[in-house]
């Protein structure tokens, strides 16, 4: 995904600035790490078939463990653990003998505090690989996160370095803590940042499973056919928002018509979400789901002209389908979400643009193209295409009430209800002069 269909879509930043948008709703982490591992998966999200089954089948096993791992893991300790990593506190290379014990003795005397801060941060990174020691072997199941090549470090490091240790830490003793600093900080330092790699990725897969649970989110199948199936989704950042479906089997293209304020932007951006939750690995906000694998998803919803390029918003328009044809290109199977395309140009030109577009698309097969549109003479031109679908939004007035029932159903919409929406705001009132010159 590029920068604007990240905007567009409200996944990393929302546009009233405040925290409604994807990401935020995502992020259950408990550390730093595991939050830009979470935000790379989102961002990088269009992984392959076998990849995308297997991530599903992690973060399924991993929903039980959620509140263990919560229990276990905590950002201080985590950090402490970096920062230990990091010091420049001298390391004392000790061997067991008289002088080299004297030696302890006197540097636990001149430095103080350094001596604690080795001492703490040793003891905490004993709480924290004993508990992971103890979380991967009570779960077998985690072994698909924790490799032989980390749960091997992990359980050596308890059993070499701590456990014969375990009474000569807790009674402070100096040549015993200086002995292990030089083991961890000197020896073993790399099997220990890659210790704290695989937490945060463990992190992020806990945060996105946690996630499913707290938005009751479904897992879709995932196919290696073309196709969208989704039934009953939801927008998740709506409070009690109404369900709807897609379904594009045979098509691949989807007009969708209907009156401003209807709900056609919402339905887009909840299919784009959908369809990124998918290709993660984690569930949707749906009943059920079957969902074929794109390669990306490529939007069309916030562009603005540009003063300072001297570009026009049809000019940007058009820029934007440049981006979106070297995208597919590339990609060959893209999901591409437009709200209202060719809004920069005069109705005729718009229709025009939009059918000659229709023509070019119904070329990728393998792409889907998600179209919400005012232009309904495209209809005539497409009623008899069978990789064509249609769906529309209605809207009921009631004397001078406007009812949305933003339910979404095959077929057209010809309701037009700019001029009931610009009377129901009461501009024609404001608009007319109190006093008359």
């Amino acid at each position: 995904m590029d920068a604007q269909t990240l905007l567009d879509l409200e996944i990393l930043e929302s546009t009233d600035g405040k925290n409604n948008h994807l990401f935020h709703l995502l992020n259950h982490t408990i550390t730093q790490g595991g939050e830009d591992v979470l935000k790379h998966k989102i961002t990088q999200a269009f992984l392959s078939f076998p990849a995308i089954k297997q991530q599903q089948q992690i973060i399924q096993h991993c929903i039980p463990l959620v509140q263990q791992w919560r229990a276990i893991i905590h950002e201080k300790d985590i950090v402490s653990a970096e920062l230990y990593l990091q010091s420049n506190i001298q390391i004392n290379e000790l061997e067991p003998n008289v002088y080299d014990k004297w030696i302890a003795k006197l540097f636990k005397w001149q430095h103080p505090d350094y001596f604690h801060y080795v001492h703490t941060n040793i003891v905490s990174l004993q709480n924290l690989l004993g508990n992971l020691n103890e979380f991967i072997s009570q779960n077998p199941i985690i072994t698909q996160l924790s490799t032989e090549y980390i749960y091997t470090p992990i359980h050596n490091i308890c059993t070499s370095t701590f456990a014969p240790n375990t009474t000569a830490l807790s009674k402070k003793e100096e040549f015993a803590t200086l002995s292990i600093d030089e083991q961890l900080r000197k020896h073993k330092a790399n099997y220990i940042k890659n210790i704290l790699e695989w937490i945060y990725e463990a992190d992020a897969i806990m945060s996105m499973a946690q996630a499913c649970i707290e938005h009751n989110l479904q897992f879709p199948e995932i196919t290696e056919a073309c196709g969208i199936e989704i039934h009953n989704f939801r927008h998740l950042m709506i409070k009690d928002p109404i369900v709807n479906d897609i379904l594009l089997t045979q098509q691949n293209i989807l007009f969708v018509t209907g009156p401003n304020m209807a709900g056609k932007t919402t339905y887009l951006k909840a299919i784009a979400h959908a369809l990124l939750l998918s290709h993660i690995g984690m569930g949707i906000p749906a009943t059920v789901g079957k969902i074929g694998v794109f390669k990306d998803l490529f939007s069309f919803i916030g562009i603005t002209d540009s003063i300072s390029k001297g570009e026009s918003y049809f000019q940007a328009e058009i820029n934007r389908i440049k981006l979106m044809a070297e995208c597919l290109q590339k990609k060959q199977a893209v999901a591409v979400i437009i709200d209202e395309a060719f809004k920069g140009t005069n109705i005729k030109d718009a229709l025009d643009c939009t059918i000659l577009f229709t023509e070019l698309s119904l070329q990728w097969s393998r792409s889907y193209f998600i179209i919400a549109t005012h232009l309904t003479e495209v209809y005539t031109d497409f009623k008899n295409n069978s990789h064509i679908a249609f769906y529309y939004f209605e809207t009921k007035q009631e004397a001078d009430q406007l009812i949305f029932d933003y339910k979404c159903k095959p077929g057209l919409s010809e309701q037009r209800l700019g001029l009931a929406i610009f009377k129901k705001n009461g501009l024609p009132l404001l608009m007319t002069p109190k006093e008359r010159n």
